[in-house]
């Protein structure tokens, strides 16, 4: 509302106030709304259509809501609501309204999901309101809600037909028409294979075809995608691609000595090499062909189509071949460029690269007449070595030798060059240089003030000393002379430096010239050893009393504490640095037993944990049916079964026969007597049999379940 309108108002209350009688001036409407729209997302709006039936929208692609966004412009915005009003052109009364705020812009959007469910042509139109008066209503707009996908629209061309038959060529336009049958195509959007992006075109009438030229630049498969789109912006929901086959109408050159794009060692500067040429044409009489800047020159083609021709390089690097084949009319086919490299670059040849190590190079020219070669190397980060020239003798040949002192060389570049400074096309070979690392095993050391054992070894040649150091104390250095087999062998003493360590090292020659590092890992721990022959880590074992063996590792440890089963103890360390416990156990299951050391001075070492586990399961033993092997015999035979078990308080079994998973006697108990139970069981039938069985303990407890498996057939 403006000032003035505001103002109004104000002073026709304080007229009514003061007993005025005079009729104060209406305020005046709000204007009407104006530049009616059809909001899009990344796209421009769409203007109102006043004419039926109007802007064609499928509400499902206007946006994230899948619905219709009116837009409006007011003049005058505060305080103002916009009313938006729509119905079916052909039912007036169904008319549904929605009133919506006017943003500080001046622009009043309306999405109203529920509107436009059903196809067809509506009406909409806008007013303004200000609380106390109406603009008048605008002239209606019109638009069709159309959510039908049109047909996949199909392809046709003369020239480049669908599928195997090539056609068309290289270079040769071809036409092609893309029609749908759905009246109400709008646009048509197409893209050839390689393409990144589609072209839109017009049809002349609506749900008319459209022709589209393209002129291939390779020959074999390639695609057309295209899509029908109808007023509405809908496309089909599958559009089949239209494949065709370009004809390859360019000569075909074949060279084994001169590959296309290719270097062969076999070629070079005054190698000559044969060019078979031929086509797919029907009609060739001859080939127009010229190499590099030479004249053209033409050969005649056989009955096949086919011809060779011969061709000597002058000069090193790219050359190319341009070819075109003639027919019997004067016709010349599209151009064919043979790119082929004349490889001028010497052939180098070594054994190895390893650092001390002396290496020969022979360089044999590929360049006539050439008096010198020119070798370096590139490094690791692409730096380069400086050149060495080396003179060539008779037939281009040399040899070079160098002795390798650094591994950083990742390739290896020569030239060659004449007596006129011609130079050769450049080589390039990979190499890898064996940095002669020295090979260390590491023996003993494991704990603190342990003396531990390194041998060393190396690929270098005439190796006479060894350097080596420990990684927690990389400052001190030890030497140790090499041997005659270039083997040495030294010792250290561990320090009280706990967890993963190395003893790195490298190794020289006479010459002076060092390898690069080489290191082996070893383990510093001060925890104590634990072992047991009576409960390994695996398997389970069954219950019984058995002793544990501890071994410190800690200098000057005085006692051991240990905890087992949640139970803490301490025992003094004996003379030869280990004590041993003896255990019953109380239960059964995984148990754990911790142990450290610890000196007269009360610092502790760390801790070793030893997990195993006792069964409480009864063992199952016979005499006549055994577990695991064959037994034979008649039906019915009886045979006695005994039970132990160790664990104390055990008053019973509680066992069960099955033969192949099926029951043939039921949970049955035998009374224990100083932990034994027996049994006899004859077995009725043949096949494998399972007896199953606890112990049962005084409190009513069962242990876990042994299943004793044997087999038994008459032989």
């Amino acid at each position: 509302m403006t000032w003035w309108r505001r103002t109004l108002l104000s002073l026709t209350a304080a007229t009514l106030a003061a007993g005025v009688v005079t009729t104060p001036a209406l305020a005046a409407a709000p204007a009407v709304p104006t530049d009616l729209k059809i909001e899009r997302r990344d796209k421009p709006a769409l203007p109102c259509d006043p004419a039926s039936p109007g802007t064609y929208v499928n509400p499902d692609g206007l946006n994230d809501a899948r619905a219709v966004v009116f837009s409006a412009k007011v003049a005058d915005p505060e305080g103002v609501e916009v009313e938006y009003s729509t119905w079916p052109v052909g039912d007036p009364a169904a008319r549904q309204s929605v009133r919506v705020p006017v943003l500080l812009d001046g622009i009043a959007y309306a999405q109203v999901p529920d509107w436009y469910k059903v196809d067809g042509t509506y009406a909409w139109t806008t007013k303004a309101h200000d609380g106390t008066s109406s603009s008048a209503e605008t002239a209606p707009c019109h638009l069709t809600v159309d959510r039908t996908r049109p047909v996949a629209a199909t392809v046709t061309s003369a020239v480049y037909p669908p599928g195997w038959t090539p056609g068309g060529g290289v270079g040769v336009p071809g036409d092609f028409t893309i029609a749908s049958t759905s009246p109400d195509v709008a646009q048509y959007r197409y893209r050839f294979s390689g393409a990144s992006d589609y072209t839109y075109v017009t049809p002349a009438q609506l749900g008319g075809p459209v022709t589209v030229s393209f002129t291939p630049q390779n020959y074999g498969y390639h695609s057309l995608q295209v899509d029908a789109i109808d007023r509405a912006g809908n496309h089909p929901s599958y559009s089949p691609s239209y494949s065709f086959n370009v004809l390859e109408n360019r000569p075909m050159v074949f060279s084994a000595r001169y590959p296309a794009d290719g270097t062969n060692w076999e070629g070079g500067i005054g190698v000559p090499g044969d060019f078979d040429l031929s086509s797919n044409l029907p009609d060739v009489v001859s080939y127009a062909y010229r190499f590099n800047d030479d004249p053209e020159q033409t050969v005649a083609a056989n009955a096949e189509r086919k011809a060779r021709i011969n061709f000597t390089p002058a000069k090193g690097d790219f050359n190319v071949l341009k070819v075109q084949s003639v027919s019997s009319t004067g016709e010349r086919s599209v151009l064919r460029e043979h790119r082929f490299k004349v490889d001028s670059a010497p052939r180098v040849t070594f054994d190895r690269f390893r650092i001390g190590s002396v290496t020969t190079l022979t360089f044999q020219s590929r360049l006539p007449g050439a008096v010198e070669h020119r070798y370096w190397f590139t490094r690791w980060d692409d730096t380069k070595t400086e050149p060495v020239v080396v003179q060539a003798g008779a037939g281009g040949t040399a040899t070079a030798t160098l002795t390798t002192t650094v591994h950083q060389l990742k390739s290896l570049h020569a030239v060659s060059s004449d007596a006129a400074g011609t130079t050769s096309t450049e080589s390039y070979t990979s190499i890898s240089v064996d940095g002669a690392a020295p090979y260390m095993t590491v023996t003993g050391g494991a704990h603190p003030e342990e003396q531990g054992t390194v041998t060393f070894s190396t690929s270098m040649e005439n190796p006479v000393e060894y350097e080596y150091w420990l990684s927690y104390d990389r400052a001190t250095r030890y030497k140790v002379a090499a041997g005659p087999d270039g083997r040495a062998t030294a010792t250290f003493t561990a320090a009280d430096a706990l967890g993963g360590q190395w003893v790195i090292g490298r190794v020289r020659n006479a010459a002076g010239i060092w390898s690069i590092e080489g290191s082996a890992m070893f383990g510093i721990t001060n925890h104590p050893d634990v072992t047991s022959a009576d409960f390994p880590t695996w398997p389970a074992v069954a219950w019984r009393s058995g002793t544990f063996k501890l071994k410190a590792n800690q200098p000057r440890a005085t006692e051991f504490v240990y905890t087992l089963d949640g139970v803490t103890h301490v025992t003094p360390v004996g003379a030869d640095g280990t004590a041993t416990i003896e255990w019953t156990p109380t239960r059964a299951g995984q148990i754990y037993l911790v142990a450290t050391t610890r000196t007269a001075a009360g610092v502790g070492s760390g801790n070793n944990q030893y997990s195993f586990t006792i069964s409480d399961a009864p063992v199952v033993s016979s005499a006549e049916y055994r577990s695991g092997q064959s037994n034979t015999g008649p039906l019915n035979r009886p045979g006695t079964f005994t039970f132990t078990s160790a664990v104390p308080g055990v008053t019973e079994y509680v066992y069960s026969v099955s033969r192949w998973g099926t029951a043939v006697v039921g949970d049955t108990t035998v009374a224990a007597t100083g932990g034994v139970g027996t049994t006899t069981y004859a077995p009725a039938s043949y096949g494998t049999h399972q007896v199953k069985v606890a112990a049962r303990k005084a409190d009513g407890s069962l242990s876990a379940y042994t299943y004793y498996s044997f087999d038994y057939y008459s032989g």
